[in-house]
């Protein structure tokens, strides 16, 4: 099935917006699209390589957004008591 490049186009260009509303979130962009994860991830591919993706628009670390907003996960500081 062939695809335009018009429709290739904007596309690629609702898919960067949406990664731009929702600072990078894949997950988030894909369900501001009303479409699942995978098929974002398909949709990307078929508009540019990934590596294109990961440059331009890089995943988010979540390990680091989930510190970054419950400070309760950080390492807490050991007491020693003085004997």
């Amino acid at each position: 099935m062939d695809w335009g490049k018009e429709e290739m186009l904007n596309t690629k260009n609702k898919i960067m917006d949406s990664l731009i509303s929702n600072n990078n979130n894949r997950t988030h962009a894909a369900k501001s699209l009303k479409i699942s994860r995978s098929t974002i991830y398909k949709l990307m591919l078929r508009c540019e390589n990934i590596e294109w993706w990961n440059t331009n628009f890089p995943p988010q670390n979540l390990l680091l957004l989930k510190l970054a907003q419950n400070k309760d996960l950080l390492p807490k500081k050991k007491s020693y008591a003085k004997t």
